[in-house]
């Protein structure tokens, strides 16, 4: 198998989208869809705090059964 040498750079999106902590999920959840991407990156103040997923939005707020209007990504 050959070996390949990639950077997250070279395979990474520009520009880079974020979100605030304080933000809902449902606007997550729409502001992924008007974009047409699959994840953000969270960030508090000026700090990148983490990332949220489609997956995210999935497994922990609709399998869950709760309102993504309440959910606040950083929870």
């Amino acid at each position: 198998m050959e070996k390949i040498n990639l950077t997250v750079g070279d395979v990474m999106t520009k520009p880079v989208f974020v979100i605030r902590a304080n933000d809902t999920a449902h606007h997550a959840a729409m502001y992924m869809s008007s974009k047409e991407i699959g994840c953000l990156v969270v960030m508090e103040d000026k700090l990148v705090v983490g990332i949220i997923t489609e997956r995210d939005l999935i497994n922990r707020v609709i399998v869950c059964n709760k309102d993504p209007e309440e959910i606040i990504i950083r929870d």
